[in-house]
């Protein structure tokens, strides 16, 4: 009985270590750090330029609009002096409308054609002031609308990069799991080998490209600690 047990044990220890016992793992660490220094290149993309310039794009449009706002505020006080204007304007075209000149009286007919001549100006002044502002109206809205297309595009691209964000995050992490797990399932076969015998290692455990494999392989097996 001790002869036959003591058989099986020698057939322990001289049993060599095939790649079985890693299924893949070397290929798998292989491939995906590849994925992850592609994430990490595009994750870094997105921090240092994509959100960047989103923020800036936001702060131009907010700046815009607030500008807009406040020259539409100065518009409708301009309105509102104009409105004034143009009431007064014509109380004093009802005033002169309603008088009765003397038509003997030479200098009051004079007076009279005067003052409507003065009115007539006036009324080409006012003509031209509500056309001026309603040309700069007409910008104005004009302007908002843009606005509100330039923030109706700002935040579809904002929630298609917080998208492509979470994706690249989601994408990263689960590419973290798995090279933990292929990392330890290789660290299995690894352990079975001296530390001067990477070539065997290398062999039988599968190539991975790290110039030194366990210390590289035991951070990812820590990798998500």
């Amino acid at each position: 009985m001790k002869v036959l047990m003591l058989a099986a044990l020698a057939l322990v220890f001289v049993t060599p270590v095939k790649a079985q016992e890693t299924p893949q793992a070397a290929t798998q660490i292989n491939t995906l750090n590849d994925a992850l220094t592609t994430y990490h290149i595009q994750i870094k993309d997105m921090d240092d330029n994509v959100f960047p310039t989103l923020k800036s794009r936001r702060i131009n449009i907010d700046i815009t609009n607030a500008k807009l706002r406040d020259d539409f505020k100065a518009l409708k006080a301009k309105y509102a002096d104009l409105n004034k204007r143009i009431d007064s304007h014509q109380a004093e075209m009802d005033a002169h409308n309603t008088k009765i000149v003397d038509k003997r009286c030479k200098p009051c007919l004079a007076d009279y054609d005067a003052e409507a001549q003065d009115l007539e100006l006036a009324t080409a002044d006012l003509v031209i002031a509500k056309t001026a502002a309603d040309k700069e109206k007409k910008t104005l809205l004009n302007n908002f609308n843009q606005v509100a297309q330039d923030l109706a595009v700002w935040l579809r691209d904002a929630a298609k990069a917080t998208n492509d964000f979470n994706a690249l995050a989601a994408q990263a992490d689960l590419a973290l799991t798995q090279i933990q797990a292929a990392a330890s399932a290789y660290g299995v076969c690894a352990d079975k080998y001296p530390h001067d015998d990477d070539t065997g290692l290398r062999k039988d455990c599968g190539d991975v490209k790290f110039d030194d494999i366990r210390a590289a392989v035991e951070q990812l097996k820590h990798i998500r600690k």
